[in-house]
């Protein structure tokens, strides 16, 4: 039975290649937030913006240990900070194009909402926090890291087209 793969963020080029490599298997993708982008000629760090000043924020995330104190140090703040803060217009990030001042942890470069939006509760944050606080955030950020190895890994497909012939509305 064909499925629809479905992924935001992180999750959209996994649903993405997800249908590439199994057409048979996907009728159709829903990309949240990043749109298909086919493999490119060079690995994908070497694209990324660094200034004297600033870092992009996939090259900040590259170095283990980086990142990763500075987020399991509050783990509720920062949950709050990366949930909360995309979603107001005072996001800093979203204003300078993913750069991160150098010398600043990362969510000192965010400024959190000063309310929550009705589409998250303080339950949900405690829930994401509890979790977070028993496996770190080492999982996720490696996901960056290895950015430039998945790279590597999609060349026998890049150029690969999916079957759409059987493309139909996912739902």
């Amino acid at each position: 039975m064909a499925r629809c793969a479905q992924g935001h963020d992180w999750g959209a080029p996994v649903a993405w290649h997800s249908a590439q490599f199994r057409p048979d298997k996907f009728k159709g993708v829903v990309g949240l937030s990043v749109p298909f982008r086919p493999r490119g000629d060079v690995p994908p760090t070497t694209t990324m913006t660094e200034t004297n000043d600033a870092i992009f924020y996939q090259l900040y995330f590259q170095r283990p240990g980086v990142a990763e104190p500075g987020l399991e140090k509050d783990v509720s703040r920062s949950l709050s900070t990366m949930l909360l803060g995309v979603a107001g217009s005072a996001n800093v990030e979203s204003a300078s194009g993913g750069m991160i001042p150098k010398g600043v942890f990362w969510l000192d470069s965010r400024i959190p909402l000063d309310a929550m939006p009705p589409w998250i509760t303080q339950t949900d944050i405690d829930c994401y926090s509890n979790e977070f606080k028993r496996s770190g955030f080492r999982g996720g950020l490696n996901w960056y890291r290895n950015i430039d190895r998945n790279w590597k890994l999609l060349a026998p497909w890049a150029g690969a087209k999916g079957d759409r012939s059987s493309a139909l509305r996912c739902g």
